[in-house]
């Protein structure tokens, strides 16, 4: 249930960055840029909200992909208050605080990871859980000359 929790909410932020796409391109077919720093902020918003077009039609249009955006980020932050609510439930609820307390790890994706992978017990090293997962390090060899490097998928 969480796994299906996790990929809904995925979907639901993929949805929300296409909606945002539209709304760029429909501005940016028209002309319209924004010249502030950063998008989707409260004064990208505000700039948003003050857009006007000649033609009704061109206004509703506008107006319908602002509030296909607003959905979809309601719909990302209902599923992700859900995916809070059923982790505190899951029996790998502690597995999930641990991961953490690692730096760059939240919620969704310590969740992700324990939803995907399942019980990490059942690999008898850190090898077996890379080889799983599909993390090797890279390697330059000729010969009798290795050289390993980063970690890739």
């Amino acid at each position: 249930a969480v796994r299906d929790l996790i990929r809904a909410r995925r979907s639901a932020q993929d949805d929300a960055i296409g909606a945002k796409q539209t709304v760029r391109s429909f501005l940016l077919r028209h002309d319209r840029r924004f010249g502030g720093k950063a998008a989707w902020t409260k004064m990208y918003w505000r700039w948003l909200s003050e857009q006007r077009f000649d033609f009704p039609h061109q206004q509703l249009a506008f107006e319908e992909m602002q509030k296909r955006v607003l959905e979809a980020q309601a719909r990302v932050g209902r599923l992700e208050a859900a995916l809070t609510e059923a982790v505190d439930a899951w029996c790998f609820a502690p597995l999930v605080r641990n991961l953490q307390v690692l730096r760059g790890i939240r919620l969704v994706s310590a969740a992700t990871l324990v939803a995907e992978v399942g019980d990490l017990t059942r690999f008898d090293n850190p090898k077996q859980l890379m080889a799983y997962v599909g993390l090797v390090p890279s390697e330059y060899s000729s010969g009798a000359r290795k050289q390993r490097g980063r970690i890739t998928r």
